[in-house]
């Protein structure tokens, strides 16, 4: 393994909300974590387990809140090696780097950095810091057997390994690893040739929908029911994304629908608010009420209950417009509980809202391998 995260303290691993936090501010430093152990202070196994994942990894994380003596002694045994004070924290003799609760320590082929942390509090500095051998990217509409077997076939000539998950039906997740540096530039040109209007590059969906959003100053809103704010708190979770959204309109109520997105009450009557009819006009209103170029709508029944015979649970009507390209509306059967449907529908409305205006968000390719 590469990198790795190790989070000493039994109850860490429940609060999910500091979890994704450290795990993405080691991310952002490392590239890719490979594996997360969660490991009690109170094992007695701890200091066997702590070297054999450190002499599997190359760079390894170790972040606690009740164990940073604990850990350090242990570091100590492994690196025969002591505990002194430096700059006011307890580290080893050997640390290379010290800097407020975080020190770098190096041992065999491996890097270690020893975070002292503390729920709802700033992480102290991630240390390690490595050129990333991999490459992320996505892939929209590209699942034919030409588009799978191109792919591999580019794969297998760079000599690189690759994981791919789909996401939703035409949306995939790519990772691709064990990288050559010499090869970039080749092996990019050769996925962007090879899927022009079907690649988008990084590993952050809607981050790299909001970059293109500000980059051609293009104002996007959402319109939602059964997701309820899902889709615009996953876009306007990236940074200046105020530049190009106004505001958007979570309309469960039939009436809230007729009195902010002026869906006509014939619509719902006639159709029902689970409808394409109903989710074109929600479009449609949304574009005009936040004064916006593109937008996403959704109207579903997520369950599990509400279900009927004619629309059961996962039933979900999504669609997205753009003033300068297309209005593309899907009805889907989504499969799962209440939150995966929710989930599903995000990614369908951010899949459509990329083919509305393929002109405006592909086409990009990164210059250099650490972009």
């Amino acid at each position: 393994m590469i990198n790795v995260l190790v989070v000493v303290g039994n109850n860490i691993k429940y609060n999910k909300i500091f979890m994704a936090y450290l795990e993405r501010k080691v991310e952002e430093k490392v590239g890719y974590i490979d594996a997360v152990y969660h490991l009690d202070k109170n094992d007695s196994e701890l200091f066997l387990t702590l070297e054999e994942i450190i002499a599997s990894s190359h760079n390894v994380v170790i972040a606690t809140r009740d164990a940073y003596a604990l850990v350090g002694k242990i570091l100590c045994t492994l690196t025969k090696d002591s505990m002194t004070l430096k700059e006011d924290i307890l580290a080893p003799a050997k640390a290379s780097k010290i800097y407020h609760d975080s020190y770098l320590l190096g041992f065999g082929g491996s890097l270690i950095n020893v975070l002292k942390i503390k729920e709802q509090e700033m992480l102290p500095p991630v240390m390690i810091e490595c050129k990333r051998n991999s490459v992320d990217f996505f892939l929209v509409d590209a699942e034919s057997a030409w588009d799978l077997e191109q792919l591999e076939n580019i794969i297998k000539v760079n000599d690189v390994k690759m994981r791919i998950t789909q996401l939703i039906q035409g949306l995939s997740a790519v990772h691709v690893y064990d990288f050559k540096h010499a090869q970039y530039d080749g092996f990019m040109q050769a996925i962007a040739f090879g899927f022009r209007d079907k690649v988008l590059f990084g590993s952050d969906l809607s981050s790299i929908i909001a970059k293109r959003l500000i980059e051609s100053d293009t104002k996007v809103t959402c319109a939602e029911s059964c997701t309820g704010g899902l889709i615009a708190s996953e876009i306007v979770k990236n940074s200046g994304v105020s530049a190009i959204f106004n505001g958007s309109i979570v309309s469960y109520a039939n009436t809230i629908k007729i009195k902010a997105l002026g869906v006509k009450s014939s619509t719902l009557k006639e159709h029902g608010a689970v409808s394409v009819q109903t989710v074109y006009e929600m479009l449609e209103g949304a574009l005009k009420t936040m004064d916006a170029e593109m937008a996403i709508a959704v109207s579903g029944i997520a369950g599990p209950t509400g279900g009927s015979e004619e629309k059961p649970v996962g039933t979900v009507y999504i669609g997205a417009k753009s003033k300068e390209g297309e209005t593309l509306v899907e009805k889907l059967l989504l499969k799962g509980d209440r939150m995966y449907i929710q989930q599903q529908a995000l990614f369908w409305g951010l899949k459509l809202l990329l083919l509305s205006d393929k002109k405006l968000f592909f086409n990009f390719l990164p210059k250099t391998l650490d972009n």
